[in-house]
């Protein structure tokens, strides 16, 4: 007879499953926002499961750190398609745009969007500048409202 689950196991077996869906039919085209509030969520139930695991039996504490270890390779897999269709979209821009633009990696495109909600491009900046390194005098900021103003001259 085996043994049943406890309900923590249980319930996040259906987040991860729930996750692992949602970025289904997101990679597939037809979610069109990406769940990663619902990935941060999954990992923030893990990480309090792992923690209050200490006076639990043997089993469950092997059952979380088996959905864990599920967990950690669904992460992975995820940023791996991610990571693919992030380079194949930029090779399609790359060969779409080659005459334009020499290197595709200093070119930002601005559009309506992003002029009407400044926060999304002083977002960017910052995301880029941090992914890069800090370097000396650099501010993030100055480079949005730059390219802000550009944006909207055009």
């Amino acid at each position: 007879m085996a043994l049943p689950k406890d309900h923590r196991i249980v319930e996040l077996d259906k987040k991860i499953e729930e996750v692992r869906k949602q970025y289904d039919l997101y990679l597939s085209g037809l979610r069109k926002t990406e769940p990663a509030s619902m990935l941060a969520d999954v990992e923030v139930s893990i990480l309090r499961a792992t923690r209050q695991m200490a006076g639990s039996s043997t089993v469950v504490q092997f059952q979380i750190r088996a959905l864990a270890h599920r967990f950690r390779s669904l992460q992975a897999q995820i940023k791996r398609f991610l990571d693919r269709r992030d380079t194949y979209i930029k090779s399609k821009l790359e060969e779409s745009f080659s005459a334009d633009v020499e290197e595709i990696g200093q070119t930002i495109f601005v559009d309506r969007a992003v002029t009407e909600n400044p926060a999304l491009i002083h977002s960017k900046i910052r995301s880029l500048i941090r992914s890069a390194g800090n370097g000396p005098n650099v501010y993030p900021d100055e480079i949005a409202n730059i390219l802000i103003a550009k944006a909207q001259k055009v």
